[in-house]
């Protein structure tokens, strides 16, 4: 696909979704970066042998120096999965308690409610304080 087109990120996303559509319960695609996840080492290995024959079907080209295998934790997308968890990188949950307690302008607030959306699955409830944040980003606001 030629680089510097616009909407190429969201062509090679559809395609590999496509590819991989039948595998969503082992493998998670985000434009390259692509995740094989197992219940155990066994399982694992069959899983990464129909990855790995899926890429070689496609004529998908893989990085060796990108590759990493048999991860108990990863980082991925600002979190970190691992032991059956998954929490926000501390760099994130870091900007979140960083946020200033006043917000000068329309600028601020929108990239405070940014950020808070980003973290919402970790956020208990704040639905209930974001809404009424949410509307002062409006025509009206």
């Amino acid at each position: 696909m030629p680089f510097g087109l616009k909407n190429a990120p969201s062509i090679f996303q559809r395609k590999m979704d496509k590819i991989f559509l039948e595998y969503s319960q082992f493998v998670l695609v985000y434009i390259d970066d692509i995740l094989v996840f197992s219940k155990n080492e066994q399982e694992h290995v069959g899983h990464l042998n129909t990855v790995f024959r899926i890429f070689y079907q496609h004529g998908i080209i893989i990085s060796k120096k990108k590759v990493e295998l048999f991860k108990t934790h990863i980082k991925f997308l600002g979190v970190e999965i691992g032991n059956g968890q998954i929490k926000l990188q501390d760099h994130i949950a870091k900007k979140v308690l960083e946020m200033p307690d006043k917000l000068e302008n329309l600028k601020e607030l929108q990239k405070f409610l940014e950020l808070i959306n980003y973290a919402r699955p970790f956020l208990k409830d704040i639905g209930k304080i974001t809404g009424p944040l949410y509307s002062k980003t409006g025509k009206n606001g």
